[in-house]
C-alpha cells in the first residue's frame, strides 16, 4: 500500500507569528471573547471598512456584548472589557468610590505582569510558541487530507 502525503505541500503555508502579545492586552481580550475571526473583523474595522462607522460601533457592540453574556465563567474579564469600552464614565466613578491608591496600585500590578510577560519573552519562549503554532497547523493539515489519503488506501485495499 502507498500514500503520498507532501509534508512539503501541506506546510507550505504556515505562516510563523513569534512576535510578543500581552496576554492581557486589548486584541488578546476582545479576541477571548468574542472568538478570533470575529475579533479580526471588530479590531480592524470590519468587512463594510471604516467609512459605516456607526453601524459597525453597534454591530461589534452587540457582538461584545453576546460574548459577554455567554462567557459566564470569566466575569472579572468581563468587567475589564465592559471597563475599558465606557472607560471615561466608570474611570470617574470607580475614581471617587475606590481612591487613587487603589487605582495606582491596579495599575502598578498590571504593569508589573505586563513586564514580566515581556522579560520572560526569550529565544527559548519564542521556539516554544513557533512548535506549537506548527503543530497545530500541521494537525489540521492533516486531519484534511485523512479523508483522502484514506479512500486512496481503501481503493487500492479492494484493487
Amino acid at each position: 500500500m502507498t500514500y503520498d502525503l507532501t509534508l512539503p505541500a501541506l506546510c507550505a503555508d504556515f505562516r510563523e507569528n513569534i512576535d510578543f502579545q500581552f496576554s492581557l492586552g486589548w486584541t488578546a481580550l476582545v479576541t477571548r471573547f468574542i472568538g478570533a475571526t470575529n475579533a479580526k473583523r471588530a479590531l480592524s474595522g470590519g468587512e463594510r471598512g471604516l467609512k459605516e462607522g456607526p453601524f459597525f460601533k453597534n454591530e461589534a457592540m452587540v457582538t461584545i456584548a453576546t460574548g459577554l453574556v455567554s462567557v459566564t465563567s470569566r466575569a472579572s474579564m468581563a468587567v475589564l472589557v465592559i471597563g475599558g469600552v465606557v472607560r471615561g464614565v466608570v474611570f470617574l466613578q470607580v475614581w471617587r468610590s475606590v481612591g487613587w491608591r487603589v487605582i495606582a496600585l491596579s495599575i502598578s500590578l498590571y504593569g508589573l505582569l505586563y513586564l514580566y510577560e515581556r522579560l520572560t519573552w526569550t529565544d527559548a519562549s519564542k521556539e516554544r510558541a513557533l512548535k506549537q503554532q506548527f503543530m497545530e497547523h500541521a494537525a489540521y493539515c492533516l486531519r484534511a487530507v485523512v479523508p483522502v489519503t484514506s479512500s486512496a488506501c481503501s481503493q487500492q485495499v479492494y484493487k
